[in-house]
């Protein structure tokens, strides 16, 4: 019986050896596995956009404790623009953007920074610059007491930027938005997430301060919470 079942086998692999020298006498090739195409490729970029994008933000930090509109940030203003049509496609025209948008937003000028906002996420929505815009947008709305629409904010980041920075001060960023609506339960997930996953030392041990430091019913002010609403830098 073990004779006829070796006698089997051999000769099975012996027709399979066949099969592949006729294959590959008649010129065929195994097909090629596609590539993950998941992951998209990264924005060029451009030194020359880069030095505008430099420029700019130079002008900014002589201006930007002016609380109004200045001649100098039409200036900055007018150097990013130039990035954004001149170099469309591109890492620079992106960060452009973004500057654009809460540069806007710091000098109380809302309406133009969600438009600036909101053409960064629909012209780059795989841009790491979206995690940082939707901060920023989320620190506006967060502001404004519409918590749903900062919450979103906040998704939108866990769900397309996880593994980032961003992503994970997301989790924290969530959770006052949570507490602020008075929603402790979704808080205390966030912060628990945060407080376990983060791979960040200080932003890890704020998650745990706060899961063990806040009380129900008083909602977290705005310069104790772990946002980084308020920042000056455009960069």
């Amino acid at each position: 019986m073990g004779d006829a079942k070796s006698a089997a086998q051999c000769w099975a692999r012996r027709l399979c050896l066949s099969f592949l020298f006729v294959a590959l006498a008649c010129g065929y090739a195994p097909r090629a596995v596609a590539e993950d195409s998941t992951t998209p490729a990264p924005l060029p970029t451009f030194p020359e956009a880069r030095s505008l994008i430099d420029q700019a933000l130079a002008l900014w930090d002589t201006s930007k404790r002016i609380p109004s509109l200045t001649e100098t940030d039409l200036q900055a203003k007018a150097l990013l623009e130039r990035v954004v049509n001149e170099f469309a496609g591109t890492q620079e025209a992106a960060e452009a953007l973004r500057h654009l948008g809460f540069g806007h937003y710091y000098k109380h000028l809302p309406e133009e920074a969600v438009t600036y906002w909101n053409r960064l996420f629909s012209e780059y929505p795989t841009s790491p610059q979206c995690a940082t815009g939707w901060l920023d947008m989320g620190e506006y709305y967060f502001n404004l007491g519409d918590f749903a629409s900062a919450t979103r904010c906040c998704t939108n980041i866990i769900a397309k930027f996880a593994d980032t920075d961003q992503g994970h001060q997301a989790f924290i960023d969530r959770a006052f938005v949570s507490m602020a609506a008075l929603d402790y339960q979704a808080a205390a997930e966030d912060l628990k997430h945060a407080s376990e996953t983060d791979v960040n030392p200080e932003r890890r041990a704020k998650a745990v301060f706060s899961c063990f430091c806040r009380r129900p019913g008083s909602p977290p002010v705005l310069a104790e919470s772990g946002m980084r609403y308020g920042e000056e830098d455009l960069g």
